[in-house]
């Protein structure tokens, strides 16, 4: 590569400030998660462009993010925390007859949760033991 292809490198300034240990406790509870430069930045120079550059979605966070959602939507479509709710009431109750029904019903829902955690594992790129 030819010295006049090289991209241009801009020139960096260290600014170094003295603080006491309260100040820069305050800092840094201000800054929250981000570091305490970009927050420094962030308020020193509000009118530059100090946004974070904008994070690509790669093409399997859409695969997985279509998988989630179709957890979400079998999820809301089963109704399952109010089925549930009420079969423990049942039982607390001691109310929960043991009917063909009531065993098909059951076996219906071990069938959706065992779908729902296999497409939650090939979601998050897990594998069955």
């Amino acid at each position: 590569m030819m010295p006049e292809d090289r991209p241009k490198q801009t020139s960096r300034v260290i600014l170094s400030i003295p603080l006491t240990t309260e100040l820069k406790a305050d800092l840094e509870r201000r800054a929250g998660r981000q570091p305490v430069s970009a927050y420094a930045r962030k308020v020193l120079f509000p009118a530059n462009d100090n946004a974070p550059p904008k994070k690509r979605i790669a093409r399997h966070d859409r695969k997985d993010r279509q998988a989630f959602a179709t957890v979400l939507a079998r999820l809301g479509a089963m109704e399952v925390s109010g089925s549930v709710q009420e079969l423990a009431r049942l039982a607390r109750l001691g109310a929960l007859p043991m009917t063909p029904e009531v065993e098909a019903a059951l076996q219906q829902a071990c069938a959706d949760i065992a779908a729902i955690k296999a497409l939650l594992m090939k979601a998050l790129g897990l594998r069955k033991r």
